[in-house]
């Protein structure tokens, strides 16, 4: 996603501003240019107002200015917001192009942007580390397992298989435990 379309309705927004800012300053002129108008009609012989004409004159001059500079300022901004968004948008296909590409040289990707096949065989991966680590525990469930089943299949006539079996039952487990203890 671009980045200005997350602004999008912040910039929509500025030509009408843009534009509010430019009625407030024709109202102020027009309001001056009344004013003026009255000022005018005014008999000189009771207030002599030629200075307050001619700041009302400078100031209607200052405010076309402001509308020039308001006009001006707008076809700018639009200019520049349509060059900001083409940009963008350009920057952003790029970005997603090259992060295929940076995926597919180092093989990394979010987890969020995985298929199910690419988190599944991930799953497995990550079992088979697991069971390369703990292969010693394994061995050692499968033999106790063996040896639980040959004990509770065998008849109770054959006490050397039934000594047998409780011994590497006792000697897996215990293997197993004097081996923790000594590695940790």
């Amino acid at each position: 996603m671009a980045t200005i379309a997350l602004y999008a309705n912040r910039i929509n927004q500025m030509p009408g501003l843009i534009s509010d800012i430019k009625n407030s300053v024709v109202d102020y002129k027009s309001e001056l240019f009344a004013l003026k108008t009255k000022s005018l009609s005014i008999n000189k012989s009771v207030c002599n107002l030629d200075n307050i004409i001619s700041s009302i004159q400078t100031s209607s001059q200052t405010q076309e200015n402001k509308i020039i500079s308001l006009e001006t300022f707008s076809n700018n901004s639009e200019e520049f917001m349509s060059d900001v968004v083409r940009i963008d948008g350009e920057a952003a296909a790029v970005i997603y192009e090259r992060k295929y590409d940076f995926y597919e040289e180092y093989y990394l990707k979010t987890d969020c942007e995985k298929s199910r096949w690419e988190r599944f065989c991930d799953a497995c991966a990550s079992v088979v580390k697991w069971c390369r680590e703990h292969w010693k525990l394994i061995v050692t469930i499968i033999i106790a397992f063996a040896a639980i089943v040959v004990l509770t299949c065998i008849s109770i006539d054959a006490p050397i298989l039934v000594f047998m079996t409780k011994g590497v039952i006792l000697g897996t487990l215990m293997g197993e435990f004097l081996e923790e203890r000594l590695l940790h």
